[in-house]
């Protein structure tokens, strides 16, 4: 995937946000928390959508590559290191945003990562692709993204509904 294509997302992200602000909020309306910042904060660092990316954000991942839960498989199956989180190993998918930490060596993530989106009840649009990055088309990419976009966007609706109740 090409670094170029980021550069075009975050293109499309800007008005596809501010759209969603513009459609969605009332002028009138209190907001309980500063939504563009909770939106980037949900949102996450872009440049995880490439897996060269991911990878190189294990910076101290505990496992070799001789284990089943190195860093090359993490990031293959859409996950990134967590760093913010109270793990040491917890990661989170770039694409449906859940988070899993306390893996053990022979974990693998994709087995993983797929449990995680069953028992949640949500699924994660790159699980349900089933390709990596290098079998990705442009359009299947774009379809990634919008889908993400969606699934940060009900985490945010969720978040004011709890708040404004």
């Amino acid at each position: 995937m090409d670094k170029s294509i980021l550069t075009f997302v975050r293109r499309f992200l800007s008005v596809y946000i501010n759209n969603f602000f513009e459609n969605c909020f009332m002028d009138n309306m209190e907001i309980p928390f500063d939504i563009e910042e909770r939106l980037a904060e949900l949102f996450g660092p872009e440049e995880m959508a490439l897996e060269s990316n991911r990878l190189s954000s294990f910076v101290s991942w505990p496992y070799t590559s001789e284990d089943t839960c190195n860093k090359e498989n993490l990031a293959k199956a859409g996950f990134f290191s967590d760093p913010t989180a109270s793990s040491g190993n917890c990661v989170k998918c770039f694409f449906c945003l859940k988070a899993l930490q306390d893996w053990d060596r022979d974990d693998n993530p994709w087995d993983e990562h797929l449990r995680l989106t069953v028992r949640k009840g949500k699924s994660c649009p790159f699980m349900e692709l089933g390709k990596v990055e290098e079998d990705i088309t442009v359009g299947e990419f774009f379809e990634l993204t919008k889908k993400r976009l969606n699934i940060v966007f009900a985490k945010l609706e969720e978040e004011m509904q709890e708040k404004l109740n």
